[in-house]
């Protein structure tokens, strides 16, 4: 039940702040695009993290002409939406052909990563080559990568990553007036 809530209320109140903000924005995402979120100990507007979020893991800070804002958004709005898009930039031959991945390929589902065989003796391995400290070579800076990659994305689908600060002068999150209809024309798109 914790976890549960936990989930649901850092969206909830994203969505809360996103309505409370819109009626004075140009644009649907343009009232979460300076929203201050806290990211690993610093606070940066929800458009920069956002942008790096999707940097990360897509390898480009938009998809298919979607501003990050919009796309990292409906990662925990609407995750099932993402279960079958090719995401997953990889990069590397090696790591492709580890993963008995198609190596023509460079973009890939989440399926292509939760369902591999391979993949946590991919990840052992990294994290043997972590403990000597020894340095990576560009294979396994790209397994490295992969792993942030994914931990990216199941962090913010699990709403477990962002953390919106409060707007107001008494640290509190300003009233919602009803939600507009941006918001689920935003979830359809990214059903289809």
């Amino acid at each position: 039940m914790n976890k549960f809530i936990s989930r649901l209320l850092n969206p909830v109140v994203l969505v809360t702040l996103f309505c409370s903000l819109h009626s004075y924005a140009s644009s649907e995402m343009e009232p979460l695009q300076l929203l201050p979120v806290q990211d690993g100990g610093r606070i940066k507007p929800y458009d920069t993290f956002a942008r790096e979020s999707l940097q990360l893991v897509y390898g480009k800070q938009t998809f298919q002409s979607r501003p990050a804002v919009e796309v990292v958004t409906t990662w925990f709005l609407v995750p099932e939406a993402w279960e079958k898009k090719k995401l997953f930039q990889v990069s590397h031959r090696g790591l492709k052909e580890a993963l008995k991945l198609n190596v023509e390929e460079s973009y890939f589902d989440i399926g292509s990563f939760l369902s591999n065989d391979r993949i946590s003796f991919v990840f052992q391995e990294l994290q043997a080559k972590q403990e000597t400290k020894e340095k990576l070579d560009p294979y396994f800076q790209a397994v490295q990568r992969l792993q942030n990659q994914l931990g990216i994305f199941m962090a913010i689908k699990n709403g477990q990553v962002v953390r919106v600060l409060p707007l107001n002068s008494a640290n509190q999150v300003p009233e919602a007036p009803t939600i507009p209809g941006t918001l689920p024309n935003l979830s359809a798109r990214y059903r289809s």
